[in-house]
């Protein structure tokens, strides 16, 4: 059923999506703002509207976080209808262009513990050099015996976490359904090094990944509920088994400092 709003069909950062396509893909707020009153001409329109909702669809826009919409970790690239466009410059000269991940780069709301919302907005640097660290052979000579996911058991019919298991090291189950909506949410693609095993290996590559747990499940010791989405972070082999190089596992944030700053000495 489709739902109805004071314009139409659509809502209000909707018409001024739709302005910039119509504008040929790239408008100043101005020129948005009239194809907007053209379009609409039979529709009492607030132009008090425009600025808050171009805000709220510009990936690359920190402020777009004091609206709801965006209150939730993802990247830009992850097909959210409100990464829409991509702004350039700031106030009255500022040009909205339609957001193109290869040509803006992929952008990203995180947990920001220190931001006053809680979340902020960072560009994610492409770090294509780094993916000569991954060591594949060692991966696979790792693994070779495992019929399943080293850090996945065989489904339970709920998202509870506590019992252990052996696989390879002392670990915790997995739940594979909320392994499965981490990744959905998140993507399969490496949270600490970006790598992707359907870039670098093709089809066989789709869709794999290990998913680590941010908080480790020895310090918990009960019986608990896993939330996909806060709980749960897609990482690949290498990057997995860094993370628990020491107790309590190293923090996304800390290895991924860490391999950056590796990589700028070995190239300094």
């Amino acid at each position: 059923m489709t739902r109805h709003y004071k314009h139409g069909s659509k809502r209000t950062w909707e018409l001024a999506l739709e302005a910039v396509r119509k504008l040929g893909g790239s408008a100043s707020t101005s020129e948005i703002q009239s194809q907007i009153l053209k379009t609409e001409s039979q529709v009492e329109y607030k132009k008090t509207n425009l600025s808050p909702d171009l805000t709220t669809i510009s990936v690359n826009n920190p402020t777009r976080l004091n609206f709801s919409q965006n209150l939730s970790a993802r990247r830009s690239d992850s097909g959210n209808e409100h990464d829409a466009l991509f702004k350039q410059g700031k106030g009255k000269t500022a040009i909205y262009e339609l957001y193109d991940p290869n040509k803006h780069g992929i952008w990203e709301i995180y947990i920001d513990s220190k931001a006053k919302t809680g979340f902020s907005v960072r560009k994610l640097e492409t770090q294509k050099p780094m993916l000569a660290l991954i060591d594949t052979k060692q991966v696979a000579e790792n693994y070779k015996d495992l019929l399943i996911f080293p850090d996945e058991v065989p489904d339970i019919n709920n998202y509870f976490e506590g019992a252990k298991t052996t696989v390879l090291v002392n670990s915790y189950e997995r739940n594979s359904k909320a392994r499965t909506q981490s990744i959905e949410y998140y993507g399969a693609i490496c949270k600490v090094c970006d790598f992707d095993f359907e870039k670098k290996y093709g089809s066989i590559g789709a869709g794999f990944i290990h998913v680590h747990h941010l908080t480790p499940l020895a310090d918990i010791k009960a019986e608990y509920v896993v939330d996909p989405i806060t709980d749960l972070r897609p990482v690949c082999p290498n990057c997995h088994a860094m993370l628990h190089k020491k107790q309590p596992p190293y923090s996304i944030e800390e290895l991924r400092s860490k391999l950056t700053n590796n990589y700028l000495e070995n190239i300094g």
